[in-house]
Parts: C-alpha cells; structure tokens; sequence
C-alpha cells in the first residue's frame, strides 16, 4: 500500500510538473508572438480535467486571447462561448466575446451577451462603453454607399490581399506559396509568409497554371526578389518605373525581450533589363517598423510606422524627395491618426488619402476612411465597403468608380474584392490662350483643394490644354504659374461637377519672351543645334540650342522678332519652321517645340566615332578619310555654316603631352578638309586633351598607366581608351 500511495504522488507530481512546463512554454510563445503554437498549448491546457475554476478561466483567456491573435477567429469565438460561463469571467471576457460577434456577423447574439455581462457587473464602464460602441455599430452597418462589391477570385482557398494594378494586371500578397522544400511558416497565425504573386490580365482572374509553372514561380512577381520571409505590399508610381515595397526585416529588435522582426521599406527601379534596387530608406529602424508604403500624386511617399513620438500603434507620416534623399517622416496628424492603428494607405489621383483604421470606431475590425491630407477630420464609409470585419488596402480610380478592396468578410479568409460604383472626381478641362485667342503651350497652373490646400502642378501640352481631375462638388482654384512675359498670374475658382467642366484662362503679356525646343524623333532634346532666324525684313542671326534642347530669346515688340527659323543638325534633315503671327493689337510669346529626323539615306550620314587614332598618332587612319570625305560634301552643300572639329586623347601621358596631341589631330583633320577645296574660315580644330574622357579611365582614377604610378589604379581596357581617342563635330554659330 505504501508502495501503490508513493507511485500515485509521483504520478500527481510528474502531471503537475509537466502542466507547469507546458504553461510556461505557452507563456514564452506568446511574448515572442508565436501566437498559432501558443494557441494550441492554451487550448490543452483548457482541455485539462483535474484544473481549478481559477486557473481553467485564465487559461481559456490565453486560448481565446492567443487564437484571436492567431487570426483564427471562429476559434477564438468558439472558446469565447465556453470562458462566459464560467463564474470568474471577468468584464473584459465579455467585451472580447461581443467584438468577436460582431467580427463574425452574429448581431442576434450581442444582446444576450450585454444583457448577462452587465447583470453580473453592473457598474463595469467597459460594458457600458461596449454597449454605447454596439449602438453606434449597428448605425453603421446600416449606412449604405452606392457601390457593389464582389470576392475577385471566388474559388480559391487561399489568403489573398493587398491587390495593386501593374501594367493591366494585378500585384497581390498570397499565402498560397510556400518556396523551397523546408518552408518557414509565420509563428504568428502558423500559416506560410505571404509572397507577392501577379494575373498578367485582371479580365481573368483565374489563370490556370500546371504545376510545372507553380514550381517555377510563373504565378510570381519575382521582379523585386523574395525572401524567406514576408514580402509586399508594394506600389508603384505613377509611371509605374519605381516601386516601393514592404519586407520584413533581417535584423532583430533586440530591445525587447524576445527578439522580434519589424517592418521596412524597400525602393527599386526599372531599368531596361529589370527592376533593380535604389537607395536604402533611412529612416527603417530595428526598433520598429516602416511599412505599407505607396505615392502620392507629387511623389511624396505615405507610409504607416510605429516610430516613436506617434499616437498610438501605427500612424500614417509622409516623406518628401529632396535633394537627392527622403526628408524626415512627418506625422500626418491627428485628424487622421488615432491611438489605434493606421494601415494601407492609398493616395488617388486626385489627392484623396484612402486608409485602413481600428481606432477611429467602426463597424468591426479594421475600417476604411478617406478624406484628403490637412482636411480637419476623415470619413468613413459605410456599406458594402466596411463590414463586420476587417477590410482594408482600399484603392479606386475616383474618375470611374472602379476598385479594389481586401477583406475578411467571409469565412474569416483574406480575400481580394473589386469595387464598382458611380465615379468621384470630375474632369476640368483647362486652355490655356493669349489675349488674341491663340494657344499658349507649356504653361503651367497649380490646381489647388480649397478645403485641404493640398495642390498640384500641371503643365499644358502643345496645343495649350491640360486635364485635372478634382472631387465632385468640392471648390478647387486654378492659378497660372509665372510664365516669361505675363503680366499678371490669372486664376479662377470652380466647383467641380459630375462629368467636365471647360475652363479657358486668358494671359496678358507685356513683352515676349520666346522659346524654341528641339526634339528628336525619340523626344530627347537635342543639344548644339544651329537656328537660323529670319526677321521680316530678311535680316538673318544664328544661335545655338543649349544642352536642355532650348534656346530663350526676348522681343521688345511684335515687329521686332523673328518670323522663320531654319533648324540644323548634321545627319538629320534640315527643317524650316515658320512663327505664326499675332494680331497688332496682341504681344504674345512664341513657345515652339520642333522635332527633327535622321536622313533617311544612312550611307550618306558621317560617322564621327570612325575618326580614330592610333595611340600617341595624329595621323589618320583610311576609314576615317572616307567619313571626313563626307563631312567635306556636306560643307559644299551648305556654305552657310561653320563647324568645329575637336580632338581627344585619352589619360594615358601627361596633360601638355596630351593637349599638344589633340590639336595636332584636329589641325591634321582640318588640313585635310581644307585640302578638299573648303574654305579655311568655315573649319575650326580645337583640342582638348583628356579633359573631356567619356568613361571614368582617367589619370586619378582608373587610367591603367604604369608609368604613373598611382597606386590605386584599375588597369583600363584598350576599348575604353578608344572611345577617349576620338574627333567631335560641332556647329558653330555667327
């Protein structure tokens, strides 16, 4: 009997002993916030027979509390159910169990549960709050817009969210892929790290793909790499050519007690062959996270942090571009963060900032707000846009009223939802015309929200028109930017309608101030181009463009400016552009742009890059005459013009050496045109030296010279120091 006494105490022992385990083992995942394994400790714990009343109601509280957290929310509710009978609940039992109602859409059920939570605890305030909220809840849930929304990929099961347009099709976070054969799973909810996948078509949803494509990641954006962790959102700009995307970070917050990842921003770049990284965000910290980053019309960068000095939780904070870098983040403010938690922001066309809010009462979960930037308060919408649960990553083009909206609404599963509705900007359609009724080209207004003072920059195009969109019903003003020659910055305010509104705003001038822009055929701007003017008299002056394509010229009246101009290039053909005159009684600007073409036969264009040297040799080589010949026929075509021809060496010897070399080359280039039968004022040589290399092969970098013994050169190759030795044609004006 002794015996049988002393193994049942150590049976008892080793039960309470490996309970207290589990419990602290419980105890540690849930501080580390590996809330999905917590989960399923608590719930055993739960399941214990031989436990008290006082400890069964703490750990029900830790298995609602930690599947709640886990995103398992039916669990959480289920569990719920179970805690509220217990004699020990407390009052915040009830008000977690009424949120998890209204998370999952059980309405009828809130009642009961108020009604027995405030009879147990009637002077309990956060019942009192809790049943105040539930009034206001069912208000909004209530409140209906006039928009549809339906789930965007019904039939698949798993976690989709966060969606954002590319390119006709659609970039969304899944947590449908799980890469590599020992996948890593979030300790959080337990499910695989969310990756970016995308639908090259958004009018099919559903593309299908073998398993041969999943395994390759055909189903992927890939672009911006992954990682083994969390990857997305991501946004683009407006010319979707920089991206900024949100990853976890690499490096552990070892501040707080168990080591944690947060968030940080990542930018690329789209170059011809990919998108390639940009700087690093300076303002990512180990210590918290920066994240659901996307742009504004002007650029700016809104992003959601839970950097110190904040509201509470994560806030929205903008950053600008400037100088070259991203300026300090700064808080948007207290009309639109609360002490709750701020997420997705999107910031449409028209300026309106788009966000996701637990902290701001809703009708459960997290809600969508809208208003713009500096209004003093934010709105919320109503149905079918917020629900029960949380939806979020709210994005819309206002001129259609098409959308996208991310939600849980159903099954308690992540899904990606499109929106349509009736359109919320207007169009205002401006011209911009001089006091004769003609079109001013390239002037800009600065569109301004009356209400908000956010605003923005929009030049006019050739014909003097531009396009802005505004709010329906809200009052914008339209100021004319300083333009050359205006006399005063006319502006008008409008309120904007459904549909469009056209706009014509009149510039005075009181002197013309002119400008011509020089294209190619590409739409670069064209530097060193000769422009032959003609007045009406016939007297003729000739200038050059600079190296922006422009050239500026003032007229003190009318009768005193130019009405032609012959544009010049070698190896484009040669284009006369006549200046349309105004009325007398009007002083307006000419403001040009003039595209010029390659000559259509390519034999007959002069190929500079052919005119080469051996190295330390001014003579020149055969192929390089046969381009010279070229030039010489060109000149006889056109005795008008002047032209330069400039020589290079490159680093290798010393500067004098190398500046006597290039002369020698020009002069021996112009001998040789002169030779040909062109007269000696219309060439000019120029040499340079090496003070104009075009690659980084030079004296105090990376030359590759032996004899100069620098000790940290990079031998150069023979090709890059060809391209130094080289002879340039350049125009010259009167």
């Amino acid at each position: 009997m002794r015996y049988l006494i002393f193994a049942l105490l150590i049976c008892c022992g080793s039960s309470s002993f490996c309970q207290l385990n589990r419990e602290v083992r419980a105890e540690r995942l849930m501080q580390s916030q590996q809330f999905a394994e917590a989960f399923e400790y608590w719930r055993d714990l739960s399941l214990t027979s031989s436990i008290a009343d006082e400890a069964r109601v703490r750990y029900l509280q830790n298995t609602v509390m930690s599947a709640q957290k886990a995103g398992l929310q039916k669990e959480a509710l289920d569990w719920s159910f179970l805690l509220l009978q217990m004699e020990a609940a407390v009052p915040e039992d009830f008000v977690r169990a009424i949120r998890l109602m209204q998370y999952a859409g059980l309405e009828d059920s809130i009642p009961a549960a108020l009604s027995k939570g405030m009879t147990r605890f009637p002077g309990s305030e956060a019942l009192v709050l809790s049943a105040a909220n539930e009034i206001q809840i069912a208000v909004q849930r209530d409140d209906t817009l006039a928009f549809t929304v339906v789930p965007f990929r019904p039939h698949v099961l798993r976690e989709e969210f966060a969606s954002t347009p590319y390119q006709g099709g659609l970039v969304f976070m899944t947590t449908g892929v799980e890469p590599g054969l020992a996948p890593v799973r979030d300790g959080i909810n337990g499910r695989p790290f969310a990756q970016l996948s995308f639908i090259p078509n958004v009018s099919q949803p559903e593309p299908k793909y073998s398993w041969i494509d999943e395994v390759k990641g055909r189903d992927l954006f890939l672009e911006l790499g992954r990682s083994r962790a969390h990857d997305g959102p991501v946004s683009f700009d407006g010319n979707q050519d920089f991206a900024v995307l949100t990853r976890s970070q690499r490096v552990l917050d070892s501040t707080q007690q168990d080591a944690t990842a947060h968030l940080q921003l990542e930018f690329f770049w789209k170059k011809p062959a990919g998108w390639e990284p940009a700087q690093p965000f300076p303002w990512n910290a180990s210590t918290h996270s920066c994240g659901h980053g996307t742009f504004d019309s002007n650029e700016d960068l809104i992003f959601a942090s839970d950097r110190p000095g904040g509201f509470g939780g994560m806030d929205l904070y903008r950053c600008i571009w400037e100088d070259d870098e991203w300026s300090i983040p700064e808080n948007l403010g207290a009309s639109i963060n609360s002490s709750g938690n701020e997420v997705f922001p999107f910031v449409s066309e028209v300026g309106t900032l788009f966000f996701a809010s637990d902290g701001w009462g809703g009708a459960g979960g997290l809600d969508v707000f809208y208003g713009a930037i500096g209004a003093s308060a934010m709105e919320r919408f109503g149905a079918p846009i917020n629900s029960f649960a949380d939806d979020f990553a709210f994005q819309i083009d206002e001129e259609s009223g098409a959308g996208w909206l991310s939600s849980n609404r159903i099954n308690s599963r992540d899904a990606i939802y499109r929106v349509e509705g009736s359109p919320l900007s207007g169009v205002l359609n401006v011209r911009m015309l001089a006091c004769d009724g003609s079109v001013v080209p390239g002037a800009s207004v600065l569109v301004e929200h009356m209400e908000s003072g956010m605003s923005k920059t929009i030049q006019a195009d050739e014909r003097g028109e531009l396009r802005a969109l505004g709010v329906i019903g809200q009052e914008y003003e339209v100021t004319t930017l300083p333009f050359p020659g205006m006399v005063a910055a006319p502006s008008a305010r409008f309120i904007i309608p459904a549909g469009e509104l056209e706009v014509e705003m009149e510039m005075d001038f009181a002197s013309k101030q002119n400008r011509i822009h020089v294209l190619d055929e590409q739409g670069v701007a064209m530097s060193n181009v000769l422009l032959d003017f003609e007045d009406a008299g016939g007297a003729r002056q000739q200038r050059l463009t600079d190296d922006f394509g422009d050239f500026e010229w003032n007229a003190p009246s009318q009768a005193e400016d130019f009405v032609q101009v012959q544009v010049t290039l070698i190896n484009y053909a040669p284009r006369i552009h006549h200046f349309i005159p105004p009325s007398p009684e009007c002083l307006t600007s000419i403001s040009d742009t003039i595209h010029l073409t390659l000559e259509e036969d390519a034999d007959n264009r002069i190929d500079l890059d052919l005119i080469l040297y051996d190295l330390g040799s001014a003579d020149l080589r055969a192929l390089s005459k046969l381009e010279l010949d070229k030039l010489v026929l060109y000149l006889k075509e056109r005795p008008d013009i002047r032209v330069e021809l400039s020589s290079h060496t490159d680093c290798r010897s010393d500067d004098v050496s190398n500046l006597q070399l290039s002369q020698a080359r020009a002069d021996f280039c112009v001998r040789y045109i002169v030779s040909q039968g062109i007269a000696a004022n219309k060439v000019v040589a120029k040499g340079y030296g090496e003070e104009r290399l075009l690659n980084a092969c030079s004296d105090l970098n990376t030359c590759g010279c032996a004899s100069l013994q620098i000790s940290n050169c990079v031998p150069c190759a023979e090709e890059l120091h060809q391209q130094n030795r080289r002879t340039e044609l350049r125009l010259l004006a009167d």
